[in-house]
Formats: C-alpha cells, structure tokens, sequence
C-alpha cells in the first residue's frame, strides 16, 4: 500500500516520493511485485459541472496521522498518475487503484453522495487510463477504501448509518435490514464498471470496524475479497499495548507504544498468535463460501507504529508469522506490511528482510484442496 503519499508526499519536508523512478527501483529491489495506490478519482474525473480540473490543492492530513501530506500541498492527479502507472508498467510492477477520497479545497469529496456518482468517477478515471492504453497494467479496483468507514467515504457512511458518527456499539453488531440494503445499493456502483471492462476485478476493500455487517452485505458480484487484517483489531492487544491511544492519536501515545509493543508482544505470544490466527480463519472462511480469492494490501501487526532500530523486530515477528498465516490459508495476494513504503524509513531501510518475505510469498506452493 503506497495510498495517496505517493503523489502527495514529494515536497519539502515530506519528500520521500519525489523521485518515482528511485523508489519504484527500490520497491523492486525489495521484491514488490504489485502497488495499491489512491487513482484520485473525484479529482480525476470531471465535477458535476462538467469542468476537468488539472491541479488540484489537498488539505493536509491530521498532525499524528502517519500517511499523506501534513500541509496543503498542490498536486496534479490525472498527469501523476499517468506517469506513474507508465513508470511501474516498465518496471514490471502491477499497480492496484484504490481511493481514500482525500479533500481538496474544492471539497469535491462531499459530492460523492450517492452510489451512481461513484459509478460516474470511476467510470470517467477509468475511461481516462483506458485512452492513455494503462488498463493493462492494473491488477484490481478497489472503489473505496475499508468501505464505508467515515474518514474514508463520509457521504456513503451518512447514507449508510444515518449517522455521522454512531459509536462503537453500532459498528461492532449486525446492521439492521435498512441499512444492509442501502449498503448493498452503494456496493452496486460497481456492476456497470464490470459490465464495461469485464477483464478488470473490482471490490471494496474492508476492515475490522463494522465487518459483520460488511461481510453480511458484500454482494456476489465481487471479484475479490480485499480485507485489511492486523494483530490490533484485537481489543485485548490493542489495549494493552496502547495502539488504542495511537489510533486514538493521543499526545505520547507513539511513545507509549513503543515502550508496550514489543513487551506485550513477547510476553503473551502464543496468545497472540491464537487470536491472529482466529481473525485470518474468519476472512478465510467467509471467502471459502462466496467464493472470492483473498487480497490483503494491509495488516498484520500494528496498524499504526513509529519506532527506531530494533523497535522494528517484533512488527517484523508478527508481520512473518501472519504472512505465513495468510499462505497455508491460500492467500492470493498477500502484503509484507502496511508500513512498506519509503515514508518509513527504519521498515523500508532493511531490504533483505523485504526481498525475504516477498520471496517466501512468491515462491509458495498453493494447496489445490483449499
């Protein structure tokens, strides 16, 4: 998962990205076969007023959010991303679009209101990269990411929930008959796309928040099953280990869970790997009955983590054994961590550890009885 901080962060301060040719040769050096990145296509497409815009200002992301630009920053979606797809193409390296449907000083995110806009943006950022001759380098379409989360999708999770923000207790049960089906109508948006370009699979990528009624809702008409899984979907170990108060993006809690990580971690392991090993049987098994091939350009320890030096070595730990978690349940498309890009410097620094991992994944012998 490379999101949006491939085009966003390039300046300044947060310049990891500038030079796409370097880190696209990194990524392959480490063994990257495949990039799920944002396609931007609210600001791609056309607004409702029928005007292309080429250049575009983002607001900045929140002070402790690890990902994207942290002031505004001027960016230019349909050219970035024509070049960079192009880019990756050369280099043998497939390229997954997703969007997280960042804001613009346009606020052309709160236009995406219902299922048949949603349809209309990516049927126009589709038509764009189909004219520049680039479909065939796409592996998947992922209309929304961890559909329908509020940070990600707010108009759809306002339709949806009919709620901005309807607590905890809400996400962690079954959705009542109304909502599933205004669900389903969002999860619709994609059936024209696939009747358009059958030879691309589509989705909604998900997570943790929510999933029962997600996997209750997800339709059919799926191509794949895209879950994002880490060990801190678990309550237990969220907890004590103070990802809660990171996700929560609370002053010191980076501190904080750098000092309880690695020693929660490695003094309840075994239970950990226990409740790791139950989330992925979870996905699996739901997969199994659609049936739909897993894809996981996210997980598997923290979800969110900055560290230095050996901090690194149990995220590290976790993200080996889930990955081998992920092979034995034959996983089709399996990520190394969501912390694999070059804005994480002490992570993206151990390229042995990269090319090991994407070695053993590459590599694996998938089980015909699964």
């Amino acid at each position: 998962m490379w999101e949006f901080s491939w085009l966003v962060r390039r300046t300044g301060d947060e310049a990891e990205y500038a030079d796409w040719d370097r880190v696209l040769d990194e990524a392959g050096e480490r063994g990257l076969d495949c990039l799920r990145i944002d396609a931007f296509p609210h600001l791609v497409a056309a607004g409702r007023d029928g005007r292309l815009v080429e250049r575009h200002v983002l607001e900045p992301q929140r002070k402790r959010f690890m990902w994207g630009n942290h002031t505004l920053v001027e960016v230019e979606p349909r050219k970035g991303l024509v070049e960079f797809i192009g880019k990756a193409h050369d280099r043998g390296i497939r390229i997954a679009l997703s969007t997280w449907f960042n804001d613009d000083t346009l606020g052309r995110r709160r236009a995406v209101d219902s299922p048949a806009e949603l349809t209309r943006i990516w049927t126009e950022t589709l038509e764009f990269l189909d004219a520049e001759g680039l479909l065939g380098a796409i592996e998947w379409v992922d209309l929304c990411n961890e559909f329908p989360m509020a940070p990600w999708s707010p108009r759809a999770w306002e339709d949806v929930v009919r709620a901005r923000w309807p607590g905890l207790r809400k996400l962690a049960g079954t959705w009542d008959p109304e909502q599933t089906a205004r669900l389903q109508a969002w999860y619709a948006a994609l059936d024209p796309l696939k009747e358009r370009w059958p030879q691309l699979p589509y989705t909604f990528s998900m997570m943790f928040l929510g999933d029962r009624g997600v996997r209750a809702a997800a339709p059919h008409t799926f191509d794949i099953a895209e879950p994002h899984v880490w060990l801190s979907d678990d309550v237990r170990f969220s907890f004590r280990s103070a990802q809660l108060w990171v996700l929560l993006e609370l002053p010191g809690a980076f501190a904080l869970h750098r000092f309880l990580g690695p020693r929660v971690w490695r003094w309840f392991k075994k239970s950990w790997i226990r409740r790791l090993t139950r989330r992925l049987d979870v996905w699996a098994e739901w997969a199994a009955e659609l049936p739909l091939p897993l894809y996981t350009s996210e997980g598997w320890s923290a979800i969110n983590y900055e560290g230095r030096g050996s901090d690194w070595d149990w995220i590290n730990e976790a993200n080996e054994i889930a990955v081998d978690l992920a092979i034995e349940r034959n996983w089709t498309g399996i990520c190394t961590s969501n912390f694999a890009q070059p804005h994480f410097p002490e992570m993206w620094a151990d390229v042995a550890w990269h090319r090991r991992m994407n070695d053993k994944i590459r590599n694996r012998t998938p089980d015909p009885a699964q």
